[in-house]
């Protein structure tokens, strides 16, 4: 079932109400469901939280950053890239090294 949700979540052609769904996935467990929903929302700090802190998925986390960061052309001086506010959560993680 999880499965299918995500898939759901991933797909460009998806027509599904997102404040209802994280609405509805708060406090259940679905991380990753969660993270989908909030990158769809804009809300990508709360989602790097989720991968660093509940999933402890430092890898994804990077990948979300890159994926999610606009690009030089869009933002030359990086000043709203996602990677800053990663090590930030690295940081407040207690994690120097990673960061």
């Amino acid at each position: 079932m999880r499965r299918k949700l995500l898939n759901l979540l991933r797909s460009k052609e998806s027509k599904y109400n997102n404040s209802q769904l994280l609405a509805a996935t708060a406090g259940k467990g679905l991380h990753e469901e969660r993270v989908l929903l909030l990158g769809h929302a804009g809300a990508h700090i709360h989602a790097l939280r989720i991968l660093v802190f509940d999933l402890r998925d430092l890898t994804e986390a990077e990948r979300y950053c890159a994926e999610h960061s606009p690009s030089v052309e869009e933002d030359p001086s990086h000043a709203r890239g996602l990677f800053l506010p990663l090590i930030n959560l690295y940081m407040e993680r207690g994690d120097q090294r990673t960061a």
